[in-house]
Formats: C-alpha cells, structure tokens, sequence
C-alpha cells in the first residue's frame, strides 16, 4: 500500500492516527419501504437496540415525500440482533455489515475537480490491491 500512496504524493500516517474522524459501526440497508414504514421501522428499529435510523430519498421519492429504503445504524456487537429483529418485524434487509462511517460531516474533505481523477486513481489502485479489504475516506466527491 505505501508505494501506492507515495507515488500519488500522499503520505502514510500511523496506524490509528486518524481514528477520531470515523465511528465503527453495525450497517443495515433496509429497502422495500412504503410511506407509511418510517414510525414502524423506526419503533422496531430502537426496540431490537439500534442507535439511528436515516431514510433515505432518490429525487423521485423527494417529490412524493416518501422513501423505499433506510440505513439502519446500531452498535458493531448489536448488528446480527437488529438484522434478525428488523427481519422478524416484517422488513427486508437488503445489506448488512461493519462499516466505518464518517464522525462529524465537518471533518469531510473537498475534492477539487482538477484533483478528482488523481483521487479516484488511487482509489482504483488501492482497492485492485489483493491486500486491501475495504477503503474508508473522508473525501467529499463533486
């Protein structure tokens, strides 16, 4: 991974320096939605222990003021427990997994246009990288 970040200009910091910008949490995608889900997905959602739900709105649904899915966020421990209670109180889990999600929007990063290739070059290089699992940024693409 350094000689990737290197030759991009970048710098490698040390493991878990910048672990303040992210919050690990449990990730559930809850879609097939109607208007009339939102109080009962997020009644379900709290009672089988999740920390937040965020519906979530293409254009189309904006217009209409209603939403077809939801991220379902709760503690990394709690995630099989709330998939399983979300399941059980009739809705439909699309994905689920550990995610690392940005703390505070106010730590996000603006990609310039110009630098927007170069940004997604290394991201590109980073993620053919068979060593690499998963990649987590605080970048803000325009």
């Amino acid at each position: 991974i350094r000689p990737v970040v290197s030759k991009s200009g970048g710098e490698m910091l040390p493991t878990s320096n910048l672990d303040y910008l992210f919050q690990h949490v449990g990730f559930v995608v809850v879609s097939n939605l109607s208007k009339d889900d939102e109080d009962s997905l997020w009644e379900c959602a709290i009672d089988v222990g999740a920390v937040d739900v965020e519906m979530q709105m293409g254009e189309e649904e904006e217009q209409q003021g209603t939403s077809s899915a939801a991220i379902v966020t709760c503690d990394p421990s709690d995630l099989w427990n709330v998939v399983q209670g979300l399941r059980d109180g009739g809705f439909t889990t699309e994905e689920f997994e550990h995610r690392y999600i940005l703390s505070d929007p106010d730590n996000a990063m603006v990609i310039e246009k110009n630098d927007l290739e170069q940004f997604e070059m290394v991201l590109e290089k980073l993620e053919d990288d068979l060593d690499v699992t998963q990649v987590y940024h605080n970048a803000v693409l325009p």
